[in-house]
């Protein structure tokens, strides 16, 4: 297993991962309780452990050097993007995919799995498979992903491309096969996963989860001039890492980076602009403005290996551009940035006639014309981002990125975290109409200082436990109203659900809520422990902002489920 990039590992609930791990930098690992890690734990610089309980783990390895092995995963998952398909399925549920000797490229849209459905991957000894999938991945109740004739668990790599939903495993579910997910978030929760597990995200595995990485895997890697090669998927050193040599040139890439800055200049001497990607500078060039209202942007283009290097596709990426002198000289009217990829441009907005302008747009006008110009601005940065679901293109400067991620909240299923307090699960095993119900108690604080809340444009709800209860709820702006003290009351056209949300300090700083859900149709028995998502802004799962928490250790009996957050 094989965390990439500085995200948070946790390993908890009696969980076990039999194979080594590896840590990038500065990121953290936390294994708490009976859980326990059989191979060695290879930490990056910076990198930390935390470790709680009376699980074990192999031996620790401090200070590891990982580069090869993060470069070379971050490769194969562009280089099996990158292979024709040789079969193509929108939304998998159950099913058999039969290959042949050799590569395999099937490429899904979604993995949908519940209810103990069964896919089998079979083909005669020989046969790799690459599973490429963009949309959703998630298993739950028993289902499973198995592999059968000739075809082993390490002929199989899942590669999940881009941002988007967590790739989730619960309920006793598993997969034969590594998983590969470098932009997405990774839940093994009651999952199984017989191969290897690597992400630049958070991998949380809880709850009984398995990751058994035992065997050399095998997968066709990158095809060069049109012609496909089985190759080895090696352990790389510290971590197991198993993955193919890269190949391929990246879906996606960059091409070339463009400031433009509408402005006058009204000094003796040009004023000098400094330009800095993620922090690095690239480079210092004079304005070529003179004092007047210039209706065409000055553009200053980067597309030297060094500079694109720094800029990650998939990613959002701060752009920064700083004014000689303070700005003194120099009446700013815009300042756009236009990133050129192989797979579509992006453009964003950085500023607009002043700071206080929150909605700039970088239409084309003079200097002179509204919203004008702005003297003595030092500095303008921002973030562009790749855009998801119905934003636009146009918005990749505008969006936010409130967890601070780099995956911007647009594209994001985890954008800021609640707090669950109390929560209760109930339904009666001996009637038959719906008589569940859903009782949460808890509280969310603002993630950022542009982080805003506001029940009264809707509210969704989806509260899991991995496994056979997934409720969703969705409160419409017209089913709240706020009330004269400030706070939200929500309540369901039939009556059945009820919420309130309550802001705490002016101006708020975080919100209590309070949900009752009733007549549900739910049965046990329940897992131990509970996920809570709410989504609003718009209430959207992924597009909107969604804040969600986590409660474990539930008490449970045949009829409920009671969990209290210590």
């Amino acid at each position: 297993m094989l965390e990439l990039d500085g995200g948070p590992v946790s390993v908890t609930g009696s969980s076990v991962v039999q194979s080594d791990v590896g840590i990038g930098p500065n990121g953290k690992i936390s294994v708490t309780g009976p859980s326990s890690i059989t191979g060695t734990l290879y930490l990056s610089s910076g990198a930390q452990l935390s470790k709680s309980g009376s699980g074990t783990i192999g031996q620790v390895v401090q200070n590891a050097d990982l580069s090869q092995a993060i470069n070379d995963a971050q490769s194969a998952a562009t280089n099996a993007a990158a292979q024709p398909c040789t079969q193509s399925f929108g939304t998998v549920t159950n099913g058999t995919i039969t290959g042949f000797a050799g590569q395999n490229v099937i490429c899904v849209q979604n993995v949908n799995l519940g209810g103990g459905a069964i896919v089998t991957l079979t083909g005669p000894a020989g046969a790799t498979f690459v599973i490429n999938v963009t949309g959703t991945f998630t298993l739950g109740g028993n289902a499973q992903i198995a592999v059968g004739g000739g075809v082993q668990s390490a002929d199989v790599l899942y590669n999940v491309i881009g941002i988007g939903q967590a790739v989730a495993f619960g309920g006793g579910s598993s997969v034969d096969g590594s998983l590969l997910a470098p932009q997405r978030k990774i839940s093994l929760n009651g999952g199984t996963v017989d191969g290897g597990v690597f992400s630049r995200r958070d991998i949380n595995i809880t709850s009984g989860s398995v990751v058994s990485s035992s065997a050399t895997a095998t997968v066709a890697a990158a095809a060069t001039s049109g012609a496909s090669t089985a190759q080895t998927l090696e352990r790389s050193g510290p971590g197991n890492a198993m993955i193919p040599t890269p190949v391929a040139t990246p879906i996606g890439r960059v091409t070339g980076v463009t400031f433009r800055i509408l402005h006058a200049d009204c000094g003796t001497e040009p004023s000098v602009f400094d330009f800095f990607i993620n922090n690095t500078p690239i480079g210092s060039v004079a304005s070529s403005a003179s004092c007047e209202c210039e209706s065409v942007p000055q553009e200053v283009a980067f597309a030297d290996p060094a500079t694109l290097a720094l800029v990650d596709a998939g990613l959002c990426n701060a752009y920064r551009m700083t004014v000689s002198d303070g700005g003194a000289a120099v009446g700013l009217g815009q300042v756009q940035i236009l990133v050129e990829r192989a797979d579509g441009n992006l453009e964003g907005c950085l500023f607009d006639g002043s700071a206080d302008n929150t909605s700039p747009t970088c239409d084309n006008r003079s200097l002179c014309d509204g919203p004008a110009f702005s003297d003595g601005v030092a500095a303008v940065a921002g973030m562009v981002c790749p855009v998801c679901g119905s934003t636009p293109q146009s918005a990749a400067g505008q969006q936010r990125d409130l967890d601070g991620d780099r995956i911007a909240d647009a594209c994001d299923d985890a954008d800021a975290v609640l707090t669950i307090r109390h929560a209760r699960v109930h339904h009666d095993p001996t009637r038959f109409e719906p008589n569940g119900s859903i009782v949460l108690q808890g509280d969310l604080a603002l993630a950022a200082a542009n982080d805003t809340f506001d029940a009264t444009r809707g509210i969704a709800l989806r509260v899991t436990d991995g496994s056979r209860l997934d409720t969703t709820l969705v409160f419409q702006a017209e089913d709240c109203q706020r009330l004269a003290t400030g706070a939200v009351s929500c309540r369901s056209p039939d009556g059945h659900a009820q919420g309130s949300f309550v802001p705490y300090g002016d101006p708020p700083t975080r919100y209590g809520f309070a949900l009752r859900l009733d007549h549900l149709a739910l049965s046990g028995p329940f897992q131990s422990s509970l996920t809570v998502r709410l989504t609003d802004d718009p209430p959207v799962p992924v597009e909107g902002i969604d804040r969600v928490g986590a409660v474990g250790d539930c008490v449970v009996t045949r009829s409920q489920m009671r969990c209290r957050q210590p």
